[in-house]
């Protein structure tokens, strides 16, 4: 009678085994190491949209808090807001326009544009794809139409990520014009 002796080690059918569920495994890391990535990335982008809608909105509810009346004849893309006169009697106004694409921040003495910026949607940053206003007017104490509250929306665009954004303000005098 032959006895076999049986070699020690792994076989043909136990490496391949092995190598089947060694490669599944990586696969599953793979995946969960490219999931997590793209979420940092998602999260990444809707921080700087974020960032940049706060700091934009932060400035325009600034200036309406500040502003003696606001234009309530503008299109919905356009607030107007006029400022208190500087100790030299000039009365400035200061405009946010939203037109192809691009956010306009203008400062406009005697009805000259002192400053013409674009405050977002350039290619490097944050996009916007809308900039929309609505004014709810009501009567103050001299029975004139003004403005008692101004919201503005901000639709942003960032990677194929949208985010929209709204602040509401009040004047600090309810005049109109």
């Amino acid at each position: 009678m032959m006895s076999y002796r049986r070699n020690k080690g792994f076989g043909l059918v136990e490496m391949l085994l092995a190598l089947m569920i060694m490669g599944m495994l990586l696969t599953a890391i793979a995946a969960a190491i490219h999931a997590s990535l793209r979420s940092y990335d998602q999260n990444n982008n809707l921080a700087d949209i974020s960032q940049a809608g706060r700091s934009v909105l932060g400035r325009i509810s600034y200036d309406i808090r500040t502003a003696d009346a606001v234009k309530l004849d503008d299109p919905s893309t356009r607030l107007t807001l006029i400022r208190p006169p500087d100790a030299a009697g000039v009365v400035r106004r200061i405009q946010y326009e939203f037109t192809n694409g691009l956010l306009y921040y203008r400062i406009i003495v005697n009805g000259t544009a002192t400053v013409n910026e674009v405050i977002m949607g350039t290619s490097n940053d944050v996009g916007v794809t809308g900039f929309s206003k609505s004014i709810l007017t009501g009567l103050n104490a001299l029975g004139l139409v003004c403005a008692k509250t101004v919201t503005v929306r901000l639709n942003m665009l960032q990677d194929n990520q949208a985010q929209s954004m709204t602040i509401s303000a009040s004047p600090r005098r309810n005049q109109s014009l």
